[in-house]
């Protein structure tokens, strides 16, 4: 579901739409442990990957939590509680 949701956020943020810049947000980290379901499509089933850490996953989620937080791109949310809240999680 990460990677079914994470290309609309970039345009949501250009569009200023801020419902659907939160929404993106949430799904994004509500699915970050599920990342690497891909692996299990019956496309994928001849490669080998590696499987994915707790530590990697925690690493994403802080990342995420960054970037969701830049002025530059999200500044637009600053007043916005629900913006606020997500952005405090730890």
């Amino acid at each position: 579901r990460y990677y079914e949701v994470s290309n609309k956020l970039e345009i949501a943020a250009l569009e200023k739409d801020a419902d659907t810049v939160l929404a993106v947000m949430k799904e994004m980290l509500a699915s970050l442990d599920q990342i690497g379901n891909f692996r299990k499509a019956s496309l994928y089933e001849h490669l080998d990957f590696k499987e994915t850490s707790d530590e990697f996953l925690t690493e994403l989620r802080e990342n995420l939590l960054k970037c969701f937080r830049d002025e530059e791109s999200f500044g637009f949310l600053k007043n916005d509680k629900r913006w606020q809240e997500l952005i405090e999680q730890q």
